[in-house]
């Protein structure tokens, strides 16, 4: 999906004004935005039984929320949340950091000029390691790649959720 045509600009000028008439509309939001970023901070709790949709027989967790956009206007927030492509992607991710690791571990001098594994995992030379380098993961990437595993925000001019929270 593309998250190309949001920003809040295109947002205002969707909803219209005494100018012009309001559109219909339904926006993937991008999580480089801080709205996103917001607004899936703030239902981190998403994940459970209540929140759950079904859709052609596969399960989502789906919430929507009304919020107030430029002068009072209202729009919806449909945040969503796939918990088997969240699953998919972490053991992806983890997979490819296994292959790294290992990587760093048999060949640590190459490891250390890898793009790949300098992004996910710290080489040193080490006197106490019996190979002369240590291998660790950088735990604080990964959870930053995975925060948003899984989720989509959605802006619309309208409900597509019977439920709302």
């Amino acid at each position: 999906m593309d998250k190309g045509f949001y920003s809040n600009k295109n947002v205002l000028y969707l909803l219209g004004d005494e100018k012009r008439t309001p559109m219909l509309f339904l926006l993937a939001v991008p999580f480089t935005t801080s709205f996103a970023r917001r607004q899936a901070a703030e239902r981190k709790d998403i994940d459970c039984v209540e929140n759950t949709i079904l859709i052609n027989g596969e399960s989502l967790r789906a919430i929507t929320k009304k919020c107030v956009w430029g002068k009072g206007q209202t729009v919806f927030v449909h945040i969503y949340y796939n918990a088997n492509k969240a699953h998919a992607i972490r053991e992806k991710l983890y997979a490819k950091i296994t292959c790294l690791r290992e990587k760093g571990i048999t060949d640590p001098e190459s490891a250390q000029k890898n793009k790949e594994c300098v992004k996910y995992l710290i080489v040193r030379k080490s006197e106490n390691n019996q190979l002369g380098y240590t291998v660790t993961i950088r735990k604080d990437v990964i959870e930053k790649e995975l925060e948003d595993a899984g989720r989509l925000i959605l802006l619309a001019m309208r409900s597509v959720l019977r439920r709302k929270h």
